[in-house]
């Protein structure tokens, strides 16, 4: 019995075209973009779980020759085995693993792209669709660019399984398919000016620039494999410190001479003005009731214990509106394609025959 251990760890992307089983970055070019099938919610949280015990199993043998039938063409199974065979081979270098259901869904999800497409074609076929040789030329052209020379090129090609002339044919397919949605979807997209201003008004979170802070630290490291005695021999050694800075000397030339910490002691202890997120909790709970210039308690951390100073506070802002107006408008947009598109596909496979046998 023929089979494959297949384990999934990321994302399918179906290129928009015919070419299911062309990785990615065979097929970057924007306007290439009628079908791009993300896994739902359940593969994403399998995605961020640390392990995973089971790897899913494929029989190859139980799959059919024929997948589908789309308007009385037959969809060679072929497809189907290749796109599978192109996620085991890149997620095994990733030496990651899936369970069988989430696996099942992957699978469901790669039929539905591949037949699809085969509706989509069908479609601009009917409405004698066709693309300039010269404009499949450009596109090739513009693939192989992305390669060291023309020998990676065709080894690229080569180990997803297929011909030149193959991934020729695809590319023109996929150009009839870009056509088709440009004609029937993507030209009627339209977000206007009010409809970007009301996103802006009624998500004012996500244009939040949070508060920032400028401060400067002396350690003394206490890690966790410190034997308690020398753990409070570091928390002395910094208490006498911050005394030392009380009654007078220098935090820089301390934070220089005596931090632990060498990077930061070349620029006396200067830890960069970073968001408020990005430095440990308890020298934010600190920070809170310090003013610039003011020096803080010792503070213990997994690091050891810190004396800091707060040298300036940069309060939470929002970003104006003019500065994201084009990103709003761009997102927008782009969910409206993406709906429009899922709702075309899906009147366009409710109007067909199709008879799915995988």
């Amino acid at each position: 019995m023929s089979r494959i251990i297949v384990v999934v760890s990321v994302v399918l992307f179906i290129a928009g075209s015919a070419t299911y089983f062309i990785s990615p970055t065979l097929n970057k070019s924007p306007s290439v973009l009628p079908i791009k099938t993300q896994i739902s919610t359940n593969l994403n949280r399998q995605q961020s779980e640390p392990s995973l015990e089971t790897s899913a199993e494929v029989n190859l043998d139980s799959v059919p020759e024929v997948m589908a039938i789309v308007e009385g063409k037959k969809i060679s199974s072929t497809i189907y085995l290749r796109t599978l065979i192109m996620i085991k081979e890149n997620i095994e270098k990733a030496g990651q693993k899936l369970d069988e259901n989430t696996f099942n869904q992957l699978k469901r999800e790669i039929v539905e792209s591949i037949i699809n497409t085969e509706a989509l074609l069908y479609q601009a076929k009917k409405e004698g669709i066709n693309v300039p040789k010269k404009e499949v030329e450009d596109r090739l052209k513009k693939i192989q660019s992305n390669f060291q020379d023309q020998a990676h090129f065709e080894k690229a090609i080569t180990e997803q399984g297929l011909t030149i002339d193959e991934f020729v044919s695809d590319i023109e397919r996929g150009l009839r398919i870009n056509t088709l949605l440009q004609n029937k979807v993507i030209s009627k997209v339209d977000v206007n000016d009010n409809a970007v201003k009301e996103y802006y008004k009624l998500n004012q979170l996500e244009f939040e620039e949070e508060e920032k802070i400028h401060a400067a630290h002396i350690l003394i490291k206490a890690g966790a494999a410190m034997s308690e005695n020398d753990k409070a021999k570091a928390k002395e050694k910094a208490e006498g410190i911050l005394k030392q800075i009380r009654a007078g000397a220098s935090f820089d030339e301390i934070a220089s001479t005596e931090n632990h910490d060498e990077a930061t002691a070349l620029r006396a202890g200067d830890l960069g003005s970073l968001r408020k997120s990005q430095f440990v909790a308890q020298f934010t709970q600190a920070a809170l009731t310090l003013l610039p210039g003011d020096i803080s308690g010792v503070v213990e951390t997994r690091f050891g214990y810190h004396i800091f100073k707060l040298i300036d506070k940069v309060p939470s802002t929002f970003i104006p509106f003019e500065k994201v107006a084009g990103q709003i408008k761009d997102q927008l947009e782009n969910q409206q394609r993406n709906r429009m598109i899922s709702n075309y596909i899906s009147r366009l496979r409710n109007s067909l025959a199709v008879k799915v046998f995988i």
